[in-house]
This record gives C-alpha cells, structure tokens and sequence, in this order.
C-alpha cells in the first residue's frame, strides 16, 4: 500500500523483506503493559513539589499512600514455552480487586481490602469474614467505587 502510494512499482514486499526492514530499524514487538501513558508526566515536577509542600510538616511515619490492583486469578499467561505450537482459549474474566496502603517508612501497614463480586463467596461460604486476614467487600463488578 505504501509502495503504491510514493507510486514505487514492482514492490515485493516479502516475509524476508520485512524482517530484514525491522532488523535494520531496531524494530521489535513488544507486549503493551501497565498504565505508563496514563500520566502527564510533563507535569511530574510539578506535582512532586506539590506533594512535597502539602507533606512537609508531617513526620513520615504519618504519611501514606495506597493503591489498587485487579487481580485476575483465573487468567493464563500469554505467551509460553514450547517444542510446537500450543493452542489457547478463551480468557477468563474472573477478578479481584486488592488495595494495599502503607506509611512512607513502611512502619505500619493498613490490612488489605479485597473487592469480590460476590458478598458470599462459595469457597468462604461458612467462614465468618472478620476471621479473614483481608477487610472484605463486595459489588458486582468487584471494583472500587465511591461510596456517597
């Protein structure tokens, strides 16, 4: 299509060709990961001195920070290992939602809270969920929400 467009006649672009092409330009395939484009990272510097004014006049062990994560505990992994092609299937969809929270000196850290969609799980079906090692909630889509 590109040949065609600069009117390049003749053009055989090949499996040869377009390895030979990515190898010359550095080009590889790599996997999307994580949330790296989600920030303005222009403005990283910011924020830091933001935060850094907004902390300043608390001791560090009073200072926290958290975070959360979907955990997808059912899913395979992409890719694999193999002597011979290995077929896949469909990926399960099945998640958990896990915030973690913790001083800046790592001193205390807060029990973590755990977002099931269901409010009572077959495999805690007779476990009472102040015995859990987690704060345990419950939605539909086991995500975070704001509570009004």
């Amino acid at each position: 299509m590109f040949a065609s467009l600069y009117r390049i006649e003749n053009f055989k672009g090949s499996n040869g060709w377009i390895g030979r092409f990515k190898k010359r330009h550095n080009l590889s395939c790599y996997l999307k990961q994580g949330e790296a484009a989600s920030a303005p990272l222009e403005k990283l510097d910011e924020f830091r001195e933001e935060l850094q004014d907004l902390i300043r006049g608390y001791s560090l062990d009073d200072v926290f920070n958290c975070d959360e994560t979907g955990l997808y505990w059912k899913i395979e992994p992409k890719r694999t290992i193999s002597n011979k092609p290995v077929s896949g299937r469909k990926q399960s969809k099945d998640r958990v939602t896990i915030l973690l929270c913790s001083n800046a000196t790592g001193t205390e850290k807060l029990k973590p809270a755990f977002i099931h969609k269901y409010k009572n799980s077959r495999p805690l079906k007779n476990l009472p969920k102040s015995s859990l090692p987690v704060e345990y909630y419950w939605n539909v889509k086991a995500w975070m929400q704001v509570l009004i």
